[in-house]
């Protein structure tokens, strides 16, 4: 069996009943649970601080013919006169964006450049309002927050950046199974710390490389006092497996509440969410303190709820010093007296707690902030708590219906596995499953960097309190065999070995045994042999929730599909290349065409590419899984820019109709290369043209590709 962290059934637990983990520090400082996806021009790239703003199919309109701008964040020089730095381009290749652009990619970034032709490196700017705290603990904590306990820096070193005292950091870790380097440093100016953090694939950022020192070069700390006042923003209205958001009001229909904000509160939900507490519902912040939340949720047992409750009183106590709190909230009606933790890290923090009740769903609030913002935060919160609500039954179905009339949002993409329009697909184990009607919640395995690679995905149905998870593991025992030692790895040694029963999941014939835990948590293992690979699905939840949701978890369980039968993820069949991951193909335009896959170097996990050339004429799709409120128009200008090198843009951008989609039509070199780029849902797609002798010809492109799902 895979080696997890913790005891046997700790990771699957901790992934379904979250509550009680205290949120990590986080306030944006350091780019943590970094997933990172590169393109051909990108290089790795930060997909879950994007900001957050609608991602919708838009069909053609009126004035699609009309040129757009191009896109204002990029630029060979960046000025800040609030946070008192200048950027220049550290050289040929760099690419500078600015903080609207950067924003759109690491949500708290100031600025920032990517290297477009090179292997792909990139830099940030970020700045906090710390006062009294050193660039010593500072970058202790920074460290600590992205490490997460697991490790400890390459090596943390007393130096010199842009002509200040600074702390460089050189951290190497793993993302998306990637290698990847971070160099850092953290600099104070006035009550300000500031961290210039560069990243790459291994080998290409090293603290005394020439790379890092060009940055340096291109980096300058102005005279005079940082100025700057964060201001609120608007995070834009965006929808979710079981919740919405609009106009800062979020409702969730998963658990049955809606929660709004107003003053100086900004809602955090979708991707930004995962980065700040990925067992969030829902997250906050509040833009003047710096102060950040989040809201924790969990359907219990009716009966068993107030007993539940309790036990979680005293779970976030470990670690941290209780202090005195007479602060007393709303939440779903009644009063709840908030309680108060500080922690001993380097930096320390405040933090409010709240636990609540009601009707079968218990609801965790806390918020942290710097130790020193304690008395601000707790006024704060006396006089501007959010308002926590319960929905009515009719209210709760109201808004369901709404999201059940809109496409699935989960649209996920890594190295063998996708997650498109309600269908999940693992190319690389062979598993087929499609979504059942239902609030389930999926996470490909390929995204979470804390277990083996034989977890395959876990699924998960927040109104049922549900979960399951799936491996693939080669068959090394018989059936029999095979499934006690998967009840041994997740309940521990069996003082009695359950009864085993023929199943079937899907088309497959397999065994399954049931097991009942001390802790009231039931646990459903079924194992089923398909050629040469066991599939084991796990399924757990409190015994009252798995009795209710027998029919529904039977339905899940009929819809998988697994063995080598299951399509690869690049398919050549027919003339046609097949790319069932990010759903398109696109087809060979006659016999004398040369195929050839167009590199995307760190960059695999979430895109792919390919070209078909002959003589000085070529035709390409580049394709790629972006992050929910990326800036699309900065992103193009990116891969434009390092697919046409030098290339001088020709003509102004327009936007054309393509498939019922707006896709946005660019030319470069007096036409001799056209690019198309199209949005369908969160895939953006690069079709294009290039021609040495005349105009390219983007129409035989166009005619020559088609979405396959």
């Amino acid at each position: 069996m895979p080696d997890l962290e913790g005891e046997p059934g700790a990771w699957l637990e901790r992934s379904t009943f979250p509550l009680g983990a205290p949120p990590g520090y986080d306030p944006g400082m350091f780019p943590q649970h970094v997933s990172i996806w590169a393109s051909l021009i990108l290089g790795p790239l930060l997909a879950p601080m994007s900001l957050v703003s609608p991602t919708a199919q838009v069909g053609p309109t009126p004035e699609q013919d009309e040129p757009v701008q191009e896109a204002p964040g990029l630029r060979p020089e960046v000025l800040d006169e609030a946070y008192r730095f200048r950027l220049t381009q550290p050289s040929e290749g760099w690419t500078l964006l600015d903080e609207a652009s950067i924003r759109s990619i690491l949500g708290d970034a100031l600025a920032g450049g990517c290297e477009v032709q090179d292997g792909g490196a990139w830099f940030a700017v970020l700045a906090q309002h710390m006062p009294g705290v050193s660039i010593e603990a500072a970058t202790t904590s920074f460290l600590d927050s992205m490490l997460q306990g697991s490790g400890s820096p390459e090596s943390v070193q007393d130096v010199t950046f842009a002509g200040q005292p600074a702390r460089r950091y050189h951290v190497l870790t793993e993302e998306a199974g990637q290698p990847i380097d971070y160099v850092g440093f953290v600099y104070a100016k006035g009550d300000h710390i500031f961290q210039v953090t560069c990243w790459g694939p291994r080998g290409k950022v090293a603290p005394d490389s020439e790379l890092i020192h060009k940055i340096e070069a291109a980096y300058t700390v102005l005279d005079g006092p940082v100025t700057a006042t964060r201001t609120r923003e608007d995070v834009g209205d965006q929808y979710g497996v079981g919740w919405t958001l609009a106009s800062d009001v979020f409702t969730s229909t998963a658990y049955g509440f809606r929660a709004q904000f107003d003053g100086d509160w900004r809602s955090i939900a979708g991707s930004p969410l995962k980065q700040l507490d990925p067992g969030a519902e829902l997250g906050f912040e509040h833009v003047q303190l710096e102060a950040y939340g989040s809201i924790v949720c969990e359907t219990v047992d009716p009966e068993n709820s107030a007993n539940h409750l309790a036990s979680l009183q005293n779970e976030f106590r470990e670690g941290f010093e209780q202090i005195e709190c007479n602060v007393t909230v709303s939440m779903f009606g009644k009063g709840v007296r908030l309680m108060a933790y500080r922690d001993s890290a380097a930096v320390p923090f405040i933090y409010f707690r709240a636990l609540a009740e009601h009707e079968g769903t218990v609801m965790e609030f806390v918020v942290w902030a710097l130790a020193s913002r304690r008395v601000e935060l707790e006024r704060v919160l006396r006089q501007r708590f959010p308002s926590i609500t319960r929905l009515s039954p009719e209210e709760r179905a109201a808004a369901q219906l709404e999201l059940d009339a809109r496409p699935d949002p989960e649209n996920i993409v890594t190295a063998g596995q996708s997650l498109r329009r309600g269908v999940f697909r693992d190319h690389a184990a062979g598993i087929l499953w499609t979504k059942p009607k239902g609030l389930w919640r999926v996470s490909p395995g390929e995204t979470d960097a804390r277990v083996d690679a034989e977890f395959r995905v876990e699924i998960f149905n927040p109104q049922l309190g549900v979960s399951i998870v799936v491996l693939a593991t080669p068959t090394r025992q018989t059936p029999e065999q095979g499934l006690f030692t998967l009840m041994e790895f997740f309940a521990g040694d069996l003082s009695e070995r359950p009864e085993v029963l023929e199943w079937t999941v899907g088309e497959h014939a397999g065994l399954h045994a049931d097991l009942a835990r001390d802790n009231g948590i039931h646990l459903r293992f079924l194992s089923v042999p398909v050629e040469g690979t066991t599939y084991d699905v796990v399924v757990q939840g409190p015994q009252g929730h798995m009795r209710n949701a027998r029919e529904p978890i039977g339905a899940l369980l009929k819809s998988f599909r697994f063995g080598a039968g299951i399509t690869p993820a690049i398919q050549e069949m027919n003339g046609l290349h097949w790319d069932h991951r990010l759903g398109y193909a696109l087809s060979r335009p006659a016999e004398d065409w040369t195929k050839s896959t167009v590199p995307i170097p760190g960059g695999e996990a979430v895109g792919s590419g390919v070209q078909y050339s002959r003589g000085g004429e070529e035709i390409y799709v580049v394709a790629f899984c972006v992050p929910t409120g990326m800036d699309m128009a900065a992103l193009q200008d990116l891969m434009a820019q390092g697919i046409g090198g030098s290339l001088e843009p020709f003509g102004q951008p327009t936007q054309v109709p393509f498939q019922g989609l707006t896709a946005t039509q660019r030319a470069f070199d007096d036409g001799h290369a056209q690019m198309l780029f199209v949005q369908r849902e969160k895939t953006l797609y690069l079709l294009g043209a290039n021609s040495e002798l005349r105009p390219a010809n983007l129409e035989d492109t166009l005619k020559l590709f088609a979405f396959t799902d």
